[in-house]
Order: structure tokens, then sequence, then C-alpha cells
């Protein structure tokens, strides 16, 4: 899934792995950037109230772990969350940039305790049901892989924006000529955790001929319909 400029905030929901004042998860931040480059950018920047990290790679990835703290304080699961983070060039121009994208690095269905069988599951969403880790063997150690618009840093993505702003905090005021970054990871983090569909949306094929948990309470509001009673 993709956060464009004009999708910036995300809807505070994931089902059944809220926290409700039960014991928190533990979400664990995975730098797949390389030396040098995204998360590790040595170049030097002015520290911001809520961050006082000097670089630029270090500030960036103070944000994505305080957004990992956040939702790890609101998700209940007893199995660690890896999330798979990244800074690269995505699409931007003058009037639009693609902020940045996220998904879950594999699904599963019919494990103990699945709330519906036949239908996937987010490896986040479903590891938190089963209490048990279900990534197959050999499978890279990740449930969720995510990356950020490098390229909107350069000010040349959107007309009269200089790049991201690197708080994170909300006390923090964004300046009017930059985008904050903590809720674009927040929101693409959602995705990754459940927030997004497995169905292709060109033909409606089911992966693997079953349902997503979300097709599930996809409705159609012209005919009454969730998404998996239709054609």
């Amino acid at each position: 899934m993709k956060s464009q400029l004009r999708f910036k905030l995300v809807a505070f929901a994931c089902g059944a792995v809220f926290a409700g004042g039960a014991a928190a998860a533990t979400i664990t931040i995975i730098n797949n950037d390389g030396a040098g480059e995204g998360f590790n950018d040595p170049t030097l920047v002015a520290p911001l109230p809520s961050n006082p990290e000097i670089t630029l790679g270090a500030q960036r990835l103070s944000v994505v772990r305080a957004v990992a703290n956040e939702w790890g304080a609101l998700l209940r699961s007893s199995v660690e969350i890896k999330i798979r983070v990244a800074f690269n060039p995505l699409t931007c121009n003058g009037t639009s940039a693609v902020l940045g994208s996220a998904g879950a690095l594999s699904a599963h269905a019919n494990f103990a305790n699945a709330p519906f069988p036949n239908t996937l599951y987010s490896a986040a969403l479903a590891n938190s049901l089963a209490g048990t880790d279900l990534r197959p063997t050999g499978m890279d150690n990740e449930d969720i892989n995510s990356q950020y618009n490098s390229s909107y840093d350069s000010g040349t993505c959107i007309t009269g924006v200089a790049g991201w702003y690197y708080s994170t905090s909300r006390t923090d005021a964004t300046p009017a000529n930059r985008t904050a970054l903590f809720p674009v990871v927040f929101h693409e983090f959602a995705h990754g955790l459940g927030f997004q569909t497995f169905t292709s949306t060109t033909t409606g094929a089911f992966t693997g001929g079953v349902p997503d948990i979300w097709t599930r309470h996809l409705m159609d509001a012209t005919s009454s319909q969730r998404w998996i009673q239709m054609t």
C-alpha cells in the first residue's frame, strides 16, 4: 500500500490485536539501508525539540522507532513483530509524490484461533491470534516491509515543500514547508499490520482462492454487499 501526499493520516484500528489494557506488543525495526544512505545517511542536521539526533539517518531512524513504540503500546501480541524499513527514491514531481509504502511479507490461514476459516491474515495479526510465529521455515525473519521516499528531502518533489520533518512528538509543530514523517510511517505500518487486501484489484481473484480478513469487511455502498458476496 502507498501513501500519497493527500492521504497522510490513518484510521486507528487493527481489529483483534488491540491492546485494550493488556500486555503490549514488541515491535523491532530492521534497518535495510546500506552504508551512507537512507537511515544511515551521515549528513549533519540541526537537532529538533523532540529529536536530538544530529545526522539525517539517525533522525529518520528515531522517528520510525518512536512509531514502533506507539504501535507497540496499542497492540497485543506475544510474538515479536519485525518491520523492515528503508529510505528509497520513490515517485515524485512538482504536484504529487509517493510518500511511502508498506505491506505484510506473508499471510496465513486456518491456523489455531483463527476467527474465520479459509481466510488470510497478515503475518503480524495471524501470529498474534495464534500465539506463535507462523512464518515459513527459511523465510526472511520479518513480518512487514516498508519504505519511504528519500527523494522527498531534495526539495523538488512538491512545489513549496522543502522535505520531511523528523519530529517524534505531536507537540513539536511541523513547519509549513515540511511534511511530518511520523504520521506517514504510522499509516504505513497499519497496512503491514492488517489494513490491506491480498485480493487482485484487477481481476477480483482471491490469493490461493480464499479471501483475506480485510476483504471480509469490505462493503460496496451501491449494492450493500460485502466483497466476498460479489462476483
